[in-house]
Protein backbone atom coordinates (compact mmCIF):
# COMPACT_ATOMS: atom_id res chain seq x y z
CA UNK A 1 0.00 0.00 0.00
CA UNK A 2 1.56 3.48 -1.03
CA UNK A 3 1.94 5.88 1.59
CA UNK A 4 -0.84 7.58 0.61
CA UNK A 5 -3.53 4.80 1.20
CA UNK A 6 -2.44 4.17 4.51
CA UNK A 7 -2.58 7.53 5.87
CA UNK A 8 -6.39 7.65 4.73
CA UNK A 9 -6.18 4.40 6.01
CA UNK A 10 -5.34 5.71 9.60
CA UNK A 11 -7.71 8.98 9.38
CA UNK A 12 -10.98 6.21 8.91
CA UNK A 13 -12.85 5.76 11.90
CA UNK A 14 -11.65 2.59 14.22
CA UNK A 15 -14.72 1.04 13.84
CA UNK A 16 -15.07 1.35 10.00
CA UNK A 17 -10.76 -0.20 10.08
CA UNK A 18 -11.93 -3.30 12.19
CA UNK A 19 -14.40 -3.90 10.48
CA UNK A 20 -14.08 -3.23 6.94
CA UNK A 21 -15.84 -5.80 5.32
CA UNK A 22 -19.21 -5.58 7.19
CA UNK A 23 -19.38 -1.87 6.57
CA UNK A 24 -18.54 -2.55 2.89
CA UNK A 25 -21.91 -5.39 3.00
CA UNK A 26 -24.04 -2.79 4.30
CA UNK A 27 -22.67 0.51 2.52
CA UNK A 28 -23.81 -2.22 -0.71
CA UNK A 29 -26.81 -3.46 0.30
CA UNK A 30 -28.67 -0.01 1.02
CA UNK A 31 -28.67 1.48 -2.44
CA UNK A 32 -29.23 -2.13 -3.99
CA UNK A 33 -32.24 -2.03 -1.39
CA UNK A 34 -33.42 1.45 -2.55
CA UNK A 35 -32.99 1.19 -6.36
CA UNK A 36 -34.81 -2.36 -5.61
CA UNK A 37 -37.80 -0.44 -3.74
CA UNK A 38 -37.71 2.39 -6.39
CA UNK A 39 -38.13 -0.08 -9.60
CA UNK A 40 -34.85 1.02 -10.77
CA UNK A 41 -33.36 -2.39 -10.38
CA UNK A 42 -34.83 -5.98 -10.90
CA UNK A 43 -34.50 -9.55 -9.85
CA UNK A 44 -35.92 -12.24 -12.53
CA UNK A 45 -35.98 -14.38 -9.26
CA UNK A 46 -37.40 -12.13 -6.78
CA UNK A 47 -40.06 -11.39 -9.47
CA UNK A 48 -40.72 -14.50 -10.94
CA UNK A 49 -41.10 -16.38 -7.03
CA UNK A 50 -42.31 -13.66 -5.43
CA UNK A 51 -45.71 -10.89 -5.17
CA UNK A 52 -44.96 -8.05 -6.22
CA UNK A 53 -45.64 -6.59 -2.65
CA UNK A 54 -43.02 -9.15 -0.71
CA UNK A 55 -40.50 -8.07 -3.59
CA UNK A 56 -40.81 -4.62 -1.99
CA UNK A 57 -41.28 -6.24 1.44
CA UNK A 58 -37.44 -7.67 0.73
CA UNK A 59 -35.98 -4.35 -0.45
CA UNK A 60 -37.14 -2.75 2.89
CA UNK A 61 -36.19 -5.71 4.78
CA UNK A 62 -32.41 -5.55 3.06
CA UNK A 63 -32.53 -1.65 3.61
CA UNK A 64 -33.57 -1.59 7.07
CA UNK A 65 -31.26 -5.03 7.62
CA UNK A 66 -28.22 -3.23 6.22
CA UNK A 67 -29.15 0.54 8.00
CA UNK A 68 -29.40 -1.43 11.43
CA UNK A 69 -26.62 -3.41 11.30
CA UNK A 70 -24.04 0.07 10.21
CA UNK A 71 -26.16 1.95 13.25
CA UNK A 72 -24.85 -0.61 15.24
CA UNK A 73 -21.19 -1.11 13.95
CA UNK A 74 -21.02 2.86 14.16
CA UNK A 75 -21.54 2.55 18.11
CA UNK A 76 -18.28 0.83 18.03
CA UNK A 77 -15.48 2.43 20.43
CA UNK A 78 -12.24 0.95 21.72
CA UNK A 79 -11.94 0.96 25.88
CA UNK A 80 -9.05 -0.36 27.20
CA UNK A 81 -7.91 -2.04 23.86
CA UNK A 82 -11.36 -4.01 23.22
CA UNK A 83 -13.89 -2.63 20.71
CA UNK A 84 -16.77 -2.35 22.40
CA UNK A 85 -20.61 -2.09 20.62
CA UNK A 86 -23.18 0.37 22.37
CA UNK A 87 -25.90 -0.43 20.40
CA UNK A 88 -25.82 -3.66 20.27
CA UNK A 89 -29.88 -4.85 19.93
CA UNK A 90 -29.75 -2.34 16.91
CA UNK A 91 -26.51 -4.36 15.33
CA UNK A 92 -28.74 -8.12 16.02
CA UNK A 93 -31.80 -6.91 14.68
CA UNK A 94 -29.74 -5.69 11.22
CA UNK A 95 -27.97 -9.09 11.17
CA UNK A 96 -31.08 -11.08 11.23
CA UNK A 97 -32.75 -9.02 8.91
CA UNK A 98 -30.42 -9.07 6.49
CA UNK A 99 -29.59 -12.90 7.03
CA UNK A 100 -33.15 -13.19 6.07
CA UNK A 101 -33.34 -11.10 3.04
CA UNK A 102 -30.34 -13.09 1.71
CA UNK A 103 -31.57 -16.36 2.39
CA UNK A 104 -34.59 -15.26 0.62
CA UNK A 105 -33.06 -14.12 -2.50
CA UNK A 106 -30.85 -17.93 -2.31
CA UNK A 107 -34.14 -19.66 -2.45
CA UNK A 108 -35.79 -17.31 -4.96
CA UNK A 109 -32.51 -18.20 -7.32
CA UNK A 110 -32.43 -21.84 -6.31
CA UNK A 111 -36.60 -22.24 -7.01
CA UNK A 112 -35.59 -20.23 -10.29
CA UNK A 113 -32.75 -21.89 -11.81
CA UNK A 114 -32.70 -24.88 -10.24
CA UNK A 115 -29.34 -26.82 -9.89
CA UNK A 116 -27.98 -24.59 -11.94
CA UNK A 117 -28.70 -21.65 -9.36
CA UNK A 118 -27.07 -23.28 -7.02
CA UNK A 119 -23.30 -21.72 -7.49
CA UNK A 120 -25.01 -18.60 -8.30
CA UNK A 121 -26.81 -18.04 -5.08
CA UNK A 122 -23.46 -19.05 -2.93
CA UNK A 123 -22.34 -16.12 -2.03
CA UNK A 124 -26.10 -14.73 -0.21
CA UNK A 125 -26.14 -18.53 1.47
CA UNK A 126 -22.49 -17.19 2.57
CA UNK A 127 -23.78 -14.01 3.53
CA UNK A 128 -27.31 -16.12 5.42
CA UNK A 129 -24.79 -18.20 7.22
CA UNK A 130 -22.62 -15.20 8.18
CA UNK A 131 -24.56 -13.19 9.57
CA UNK A 132 -26.35 -15.58 11.71
CA UNK A 133 -23.20 -17.33 12.93
CA UNK A 134 -22.14 -13.63 13.65
CA UNK A 135 -25.91 -12.92 15.90
CA UNK A 136 -26.12 -15.81 17.70
CA UNK A 137 -22.21 -15.55 18.75
CA UNK A 138 -22.90 -11.62 19.54
CA UNK A 139 -25.69 -12.71 21.29
CA UNK A 140 -23.77 -15.41 23.23
CA UNK A 141 -21.52 -13.18 24.61
CA UNK A 142 -24.15 -10.85 25.93
CA UNK A 143 -25.94 -13.69 27.72
CA UNK A 144 -22.40 -15.16 29.60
Amino acid sequence: MTGAGRRLVRRLPAWMRRQPIEVMVCLVGIPTGLLSLAGLATSRALDQVLPWWVTKLWALCLIAGCAAWLGGLTSAREVDGRMVLWRLPLLLLGLRLLSTAAAVYGVAIVVTAGWAGVLASWPLWVVALGTTVRRLDLADRVRR
